[in-house]
């Protein structure tokens, strides 16, 4: 809250995001709730990554690039 106090600006609290969900502190002292039908980013290895669904080739298989269930042809 301080942060977006100080900028003049919404800041988002990264302790509350989740797959589908963002949370944002506003200047005026409010909260903003950005919530999605779905997953639109996964935790990769500690980070957050948006959905991605391009398909890929590694070594002779195709995968989705990031994708909330793994999908892969050979």
């Amino acid at each position: 809250m301080l942060a977006a106090q100080r900028q003049g600006s919404r800041v988002e609290d990264l302790s509350e995001r989740t797959e589908t969900t963002q949370v944002f502190a506003n200047p005026d002292g409010s909260y903003t709730s950005e919530i999605a039908a779905g997953p639109v980013r996964l935790l990769r290895g500690g980070s957050w990554v948006d959905v991605d669904s391009t398909l890929q080739d590694v070594n002779g298989s195709v995968s989705t690039v990031a994708t909330p269930t793994s999908l892969s042809f050979s």
